[in-house]
Order: C-alpha cells, then structure tokens, then sequence
C-alpha cells in the first residue's frame, strides 16, 4: 500500500500522483490518497480541494487506521514494526531534485513531498496518459476553445500571478514571470512556426489584457475559476505549443501535450528566493529563457 499526503493545488497534485503512481506499479501494490493535509486552514496554508476527480484514475483515500498502521509514532511503533503489525517506510522528500532512492522503496510507505520531476514518473507515461484523461463535463466555451486551438498553430501562455503576487510569503518564494520573459518566448516561438495563435489563460485575465501586447492574434480565456481550473488545463494540453509560468499547473499543461513535434518554453528562473536545486525540474527537450 502506498499513500500519498496529498498537498497543494492542482499541479501539486499531478506531480505527487505521478510519482506515486509510478512506485505502484512497479511494486503491484494500491496507490491510496491521505487528504489531511489539504483540508488543513492555517495561517500560511491556503486551504485546497482534492482536484484529481475529474480525472480517470482509481480515487481510493485512505482511512485513519490506514495512516495510524503505518506511521504510529514513538515506542508504540517500534514495537508494532517488530510484531509486524505496521510497515517502517515513511518517506518525507529529502530535496527538492529528484532522489533516485524513491523508486527502490518497498512495502507500505506513506509519501510527504512534490515530487516535481518527470524522473519519477517518465517511464511510465504511457499509463499516466491513460489515468489523466478528464472525465468532469466541460463547458460549452471550453469546447469553442477547443475547437479553436485544433484549426490553428496554437500557443497556450499561462500567466500566474493571485497569491504569487499578493501574498508577501509567497511572493517571497515564488515570484512571478514578468511581461518582458513572455514577449521573449512567443518572439521565440514566432521565428519557429509560421501563423501562430496565443491562448492566454490566466488567474488575473484583467491584469494581462492590460499587459500583454502582441501583433498576433490572441485568445483571453477567461471562463473559469479555482474549481474548473481543469479546464484551463485541457485546454493548454491541447494547444500545438506551450509558454508556461514558473507554475506546477502550467507544467502539466505542457507536459500533456501529445503534440510530438511541440516547442515549450519554461522561466530558467523557477523560485525568487530559494535555495532549491530545479535541476530536474523542466524536461530536457524544453527551452528555457
């Protein structure tokens, strides 16, 4: 059994169910969701939603026994590890690049971290393509959209700004791409592919329709909200090409892009401050600016 402490909004979430989707199948074991964490409303946590519903995958959460057989602290658990009775795997993500030992844990384990880095989960691709397909009903607009984006050499460019811009902590930590990084990579991509089309999904669409200048044609999508951001992400994974923010959301957009022949610019810059190693963080085949 292998449970998943599920943190962080949508793109968070992805990650975390990659990777512990990949360590499931190699060990033929249930893959289960501990949303504890989530429903947390603390100073300094922004509460989420479980957002993997609207996908294909096997929803299973687990339950306080499930969580308490594993990770019983103190003496108690020692002495049911030697009774058997609890397994001794809790793996809490040691950095923030990718840690090679992951793969190789075995038995009941609970995972705490973002895993945010295709190693753990790129070989099993084929699996995730099929699990992340969305089920949840899409809007009559998304579907506009979409139809839009197959008819044109389409560029999703997502802007991420709420709490990255408004939040002190957070925008200590995170930051945001400016106007001048985006202007770069459709410059980029325009000298690439001939009649492109943008496709601007945003959190703050007033701000970038004030902002964003281009001679191209372009698309302000502006339809959805916290609770159908999967939408967004349909979409974007759609588009013939992709400009991501420095934003876990926009990643998956990208990284879902079946597009074979696709070009995907990411920020060489991930984090304002910090000390995190993004080394593996952005696919090979992905220019960074």
């Amino acid at each position: 059994m292998i449970i998943i402490k599920l943190q962080g909004g949508l793109g968070n979430q992805l990650f975390q169910y990659a990777a512990g989707r990949a360590l499931s199948i190699k060990n033929n074991t249930a893959l289960l969701f501990d949303l504890s964490v989530l429903q947390l409303d603390e100073p300094g946590i922004t509460k989420r939603h479980f957002a993997l519903s609207v996908f294909t995958i096997d929803v299973s959460l687990a339950n306080k026994i499930d969580v308490t057989r594993i990770s019983h602290p103190g003496i108690a658990r020692k002495l049911l590890q030697k009774l058997k009775l609890i397994g001794k795997n809790i793996y809490t993500e040691p950095h923030f690049n990718y840690d090679p030992a992951f793969l190789n844990l075995k038995g009941d384990i609970i995972v705490n971290g973002y895993m945010q880095s295709e190693k753990y989960f790129k070989h099993v691709k084929p699996a995730l393509q099929s699990d992340l397909v969305i089920k949840a009903p899409l809007s009559e607009k998304t579907n506009l959209y979409f139809e839009h984006i197959k008819k044109t050499n389409s560029v999703s460019i997502h802007i991420r700004r709420g709490d990255f811009v408004n939040d002190p902590n957070t925008k200590n930590v995170h930051g945001n791409c400016d106007i001048a990084y985006y202007q770069k990579a459709i410059n980029l991509i325009a000298s690439k592919v001939d009649d492109i089309s943008l496709f601007v999904f945003s959190d703050d669409v007033a701000w970038t329709k004030e902002h964003l200048s281009t001679p191209y044609p372009i698309v302000f999508a502006d339809h959805t909200n916290e609770v159908n951001a999967y939408e967004d992400l349909y979409l974007m994974s759609h588009c013939k090409h992709n400009i991501i923010a420095n934003s876990s959301f926009s990643w998956w957009g990208a990284w879902l892009n079946l597009n074979p022949n696709k070009i995907v610019v990411a920020p060489r810059k991930w984090f304002n401050q910090s000390t995190a190693n993004t080394n593996d963080l952005i696919p090979e085949e992905w220019i960074k600016i």
